[in-house]
């Protein structure tokens, strides 16, 4: 019982964070700090009392606008908070123990926070990136020398091919479709994947290819971030609980 209302706390935890990760991409686009006192609302800047900020139910209670201007909520606020609490709900639900689970719950939250800040500003920030390295590093470390080292010759693989292609893509296309963000990002991802970064590098272009097929933004760029995040997260959590090498 003490187990399943820890996983349960875990999972709500997973929801306010999700939550102050979407403020947080809202406000670097408008370069603001994160950090900047109680939650406001994006059009009146008028502060936000308890009842509004209650992770999902005050989106959908309050229909997604604004109780004082009706103004319309970015619905990046209720994608962070749901997305937040289903990881969270994954890492705490899953085999995955120790310090594994540790770190697991950090790449799931590094890769929340990164695809919300590219949906917002279509880039990726270093400082996320490092951070997820650190996390690769954990997840690795636990299966040897042997994995570690072919988790580096991966991201160096992974670097050099999309490197090319970047490039390929701005001289052919004068307009690359990838960014030096998401070529730091896959690398980085394939030192806790190895051999299975194919496998994410698939996903992720499978989805991108999908969704711009059904929305094409204003901008003709499609932020890559979230389907590498998503590609990443999905092999790598097969990976930690041993269902992707059982399935191969």
């Amino acid at each position: 019982m003490r187990d399943i209302i820890a996983k349960s706390l875990t999972t709500v935890t997973g929801l306010v964070v999700g939550s102050y990760l979407a403020t947080h991409a809202v406000r670097s686009a408008d370069h603001l700090p994160s950090s900047l006192g109680r939650s406001r609302c994006d059009h009146c800047d008028v502060p936000l009392g308890a009842l509004s900020t209650i992770p999902i139910l005050s989106y959908v209670t309050h229909r997604g606008r604004c109780q004082d201007c009706d103004g319309k909520i970015d619905p990046i606020h209720l994608i962070g908070e749901v997305t937040g609490g289903l990881l969270a709900a994954i890492v705490a639900f899953s085999p995955v123990a120790g310090a594994a689970r540790a770190w697991l719950a950090v790449m799931a939250l590094v890769l929340l926070a990164t695809s919300l800040i590219d949906l917002k500003t279509q880039r990726l920030p270093d400082v996320l990136t490092g951070i997820a390295l650190i996390a690769a590093v954990g997840l690795q470390w636990p299966n040897g020398s042997v994995s570690l080292e072919v988790g580096f010759a991966a991201a160096l693989v992974t670097a050099v091919c999309l490197s090319v292609v970047r490039l390929l893509g701005e001289i052919l296309r004068e307009r690359p479709g990838l960014g030096w963000g998401d070529v730091k990002l896959a690398s980085v991802l394939a030192l806790w994947l190895g051999l299975a970064t194919p496998w994410m590098l698939v996903i992720a272009s499978g989805l991108g290819l999908v969704v711009m097929s059904l929305w094409r933004p204003k901008t003709g760029r499609l932020p890559f971030g979230p389907f590498l995040a998503l590609g990443a997260f999905t092999v790598g959590l097969g990976l930690q609980t041993g269902l992707w090498s059982n399935a191969l």
